[in-house]
């Protein structure tokens, strides 16, 4: 009876000590993951810091304005460039009057060409001489 007993003993012991082994192997699996995922939580927000540093670079007023002057030829709006919605010409009803203000052998029409500096000091002048052409 007492060999029965030390046999029973021992088999237990035995799938005890196996179980915590697999247990253990497992628990070290789990932590190994979990540290790879940690480094790649830190890895992504230090990319991420880089990103909002580069973005609020990107994004800085005075950067853009030299850009948008240098790439796209953009200057700020003067005070005569702006006129009141009362002063600008109507459309006819057969068409757009840009488009009875195209100058000859041109596809853009006279009023959708691009002024710069050298427009009209005087809106209402200018309305009235388009006007003049219709």
């Amino acid at each position: 009876m007492i060999r029965g007993t030390t046999i029973l003993w021992g088999i237990l012991v035995l799938l005890v000590s196996t179980a915590m082994f697999l247990m253990k192997m497992q628990v070290q699996t789990l932590e190994d993951s979990l540290a790879k995922i940690n480094r790649a939580t830190r890895q992504d927000r230090e990319a991420i810091r880089v990103l909002e540093a580069e973005w609020a670079y990107l994004n800085t007023p005075v950067r853009l304005s030299e850009q948008s002057r240098r790439l796209l030829a953009m200057e700020p709006l003067d005070a005569e460039t702006i006129v009141a919605l009362s002063a600008l010409p109507l459309r006819g009803k057969t068409g757009t009057a840009m488009a009875r203000n195209a100058a000859p052998g041109s596809s853009t029409p006279a009023a959708a060409k691009p002024r710069g500096r050298a427009a009209a000091a005087d809106p209402q002048a200018e309305l009235a001489s388009l006007e003049g052409d219709q």
